[in-house]
């Protein structure tokens, strides 16, 4: 996959800062040239161009072509869940797996995700990973967090996609250890001290799982 354009100075992470894109007309401009958001932070990079300040803030991952994936329906626990969680600990460790009730019976009708918590105290934060599995995929869907003691701001959120094997998955499951899988690419960062309820909503946006509402299962032909 080609990234970035030649007028864009990318960081090690292969992410552009957002203040170096023009926007007009819903279009992204990195000078004169076109470029594209990755598919994975579209959503992403909607909610940051809806405030100036986190857009100017903001880092995403561009391409200079209009690259679409498309995936089977995904079902998994709000990730909400997970934060609430996490600060509701009050800064003791925490490993937490969140999966749908019954999700076998979904099987075959849409991807089942698998979501799995981590909150460790480190130095002067709290830091707070998340990995969303796919049942019939290897690819992992991957949140980091530095949360601010006070549990009142967050100070770090990024995003990453990769692929991790089935043992890889277990080591992760087990011990909440970061394990940089495979075609691992980072979609977007943020640093400052942005609110809980931001983080949260970048987080919300990058998970592909949906909740179970009554229309989706009416969707997939389960309701």
């Amino acid at each position: 996959m080609t990234t970035t354009s030649i007028c864009c100075n990318p960081d090690r992470d292969g992410l552009v800062y957002c203040r170096e894109l023009s926007d007009a007309g819903g279009r992204l401009y990195c000078g004169d040239e076109e470029v594209y958001v990755t598919p994975e932070c579209r959503g992403v990079t909607d909610f940051l161009l809806a405030d100036r300040a986190l857009w100017q803030a903001g880092r995403i991952r561009i391409n200079r072509a209009d690259i679409r994936i498309k995936r089977a329906p995904i079902i998994g626990v709000p990730f909400a869940q997970a934060l609430t969680a996490a600060l509701s600990s009050g800064g003791k460790p925490q490993k937490s797996l969140f999966q749908v009730p019954d999700w076998t019976r979904y099987k075959g009708k849409a991807v089942v995700a698998t979501l799995l918590a981590h909150t460790k105290e480190q130095g002067s934060f709290l830091e707070f990973e998340a990995w969303q599995f796919l049942d019939i995929s290897d690819e992992t869907f991957y949140v980091h967090a530095q949360i601010d003691k006070s549990l009142s701001f967050v100070l770090h959120v990024d995003a990453a996609t990769q692929l991790h094997t089935a043992q890889e998955r277990q080591r992760i499951a087990a011990n909440g250890e970061r394990i940089k899988g495979k075609q691992y690419t980072k979609h977007f960062r943020l640093d400052g001290q942005l609110s809980i309820s931001v983080a949260e909503n970048l987080m919300n946006l990058f998970f592909p799982a949906q909740p179970l509402t009554r229309e989706f299962l009416n969707a997939i032909g389960v309701a």
